[in-house]
């Protein structure tokens, strides 16, 4: 076998792993929810986005503290975010029953609005790694430090206090069915270590694949890592859609994004002390990201569904995104460089 053979052997792997881990890790996450009686958009937007982002959360820290590849690692972040926000609701509507996704107002606005917030908070404490850690003088590279990142973690603390908020409310917390919490718990487990090794492989992957093709790191991450650890999401949402419960699909596209974003990189960060970003390379990608939710919010917000048409349209411009990266990847567009 060639080298890039074994490179493409060690991706596919990798990805069976992924998934295969990731859809015992939602199944757990869900029975835990259904276990504590916690309401839907609560299990979405924490309990399985918490799950369900354990792949692209993983595959951050193992970037940047195994592997010191920083811009990878934000690759994976913003990639993932990316995906999740035009692809997983695009898709869910479509193999939905009816072809269209319901939402209600509380969740378009609360959840929507706080991951604009989340995607503005770490755009802004990039920013002042610039201004106040610049590597060099008129550098558009900035060092990322522990105390920045306790920004974005203390805004997703924040987060998880506004859902314990909802949940009290809601009354939820009394334990029920036949199985104890122990049970879902070594499904956990077991799922986070099939995932924790797939995810290895996939950056090592995306690592190799840019040293044959001679294309950046940054890229691989922003487009073949960051989907494939997101696909599982793809999952999750079809699954709530059919099972009639499409506010579980959005809340958890939204909650595992702003958990990526507020919590993976600055996690990774405390870890090694500081790391090195280029701000130059970022803001184009998280303007996309701010288009992108908006978007979505859009779309979710008319007749507080999404349609057919509405889904094609998101996946639409997540096809013009991958054509954007393809054009990054050989030189016709120089936006990230």
């Amino acid at each position: 076998m060639t080298s890039l053979q074994v490179v493409a052997a060690l991706a596919a792997g990798s990805l069976a792993a992924v998934w295969a881990g990731a859809t015992v890790l939602e199944r757990s996450t869900r029975q835990l929810a259904d276990h504590f009686d916690l309401p839907s958009d609560v299990r979405g937007a924490v309990v399985t986005a918490l799950g369900s982002s354990f792949p692209e959360f993983i595959a951050t820290v193992v970037a940047i503290t195994l592997h010191d590849r920083v811009e990878l690692a934000v690759g994976i972040v913003v990639g993932s975010a990316v995906f999740k926000v035009l692809v997983v609701p695009g898709v869910s509507t479509l193999l939905s029953p009816g072809s269209s996704l319901q939402t209600d107002r509380e969740l378009v606005y609360q959840e929507t609005g706080f991951y604009v917030l989340s995607v503005a908070t770490v755009l802004l404490v990039l920013a002042l790694s610039v201004i106040y850690n610049p590597v060099a003088t008129g550098s558009r590279t900035g060092e990322l430090t522990r105390q920045l990142v306790l920004a974005p973690l203390g805004l997703y603390l924040f987060f998880l206090f506004l859902q314990y908020a909802d949940a009290a409310e809601h009354g939820a917390g009394r334990a029920s069915g036949d199985h104890s919490a122990a049970q879902y718990l070594t499904g956990l487990v077991v799922s986070l270590v099939f995932v924790g090794v797939g995810v290895e492989g996939l950056v090592r992957a995306a690592i190799e694949f840019s040293d044959v093709f001679g294309t950046s790191e940054f890229l691989w991450g922003l487009t073949v890592v960051g989907a494939g650890v997101s696909v599982p999401e793809v999952f999750v949402g079809v699954l709530a859609a059919r099972n009639d419960e499409p506010g579980v699909s959005i809340s958890t596209v939204l909650g595992s994004s702003t958990f990526d974003l507020l919590v993976a990189i600055p996690v990774a960060v405390l870890v090694v002390g500081a790391v090195t970003v280029n701000f130059g390379a970022v803001v184009p990608l998280f303007v996309f990201l701010v288009g992108a939710a908006l978007l979505l919010l859009t779309v979710v917000r008319t007749d507080l569904k999404v349609s057919t048409a509405e889904a094609v349209g998101l996946l639409l411009v997540y096809g013009g995104f991958l054509a954007w990266m393809a054009a990054e990847s050989v030189g016709r567009s120089t936006l990230l460089a």
